[in-house]
């Protein structure tokens, strides 16, 4: 006999079947997002992700929404002095 044939598919087994509020709490919290850590805006908590960048010897995610906004200004990287202009000259 057809091993396949003696067991149902897996989804016909676990129709009905559904996790208990406190299981499914473990498992999303066991998820780790990526969050927009722009060291000028502290209130971003965007996950869309653009680029990293090394600020103060550490490397921040950036999100989109803030390198859009940071592409635009007049700024100088290099070293600990990084100064936001307040636009393109």
């Amino acid at each position: 006999m057809d091993g396949a044939a003696e067991h149902p598919p897996l989804h016909a087994c676990l129709r009905g079947v559904s996790m208990g509020k406190s299981v499914r709490k473990r498992a999303a919290s066991s998820i780790r997002v990526e969050r927009c850590r722009n060291p000028w805006n502290g209130r971003c908590k965007s996950t869309d992700i653009e680029l990293y960048i090394v600020y103060k010897g550490v490397k921040l995610p950036i999100c989109r929404s803030c390198w859009s906004m940071l592409a635009e200004k007049n700024v100088e990287w290099g070293g600990e002095a990084i100064s936001l202009g307040a636009g393109r000259d």
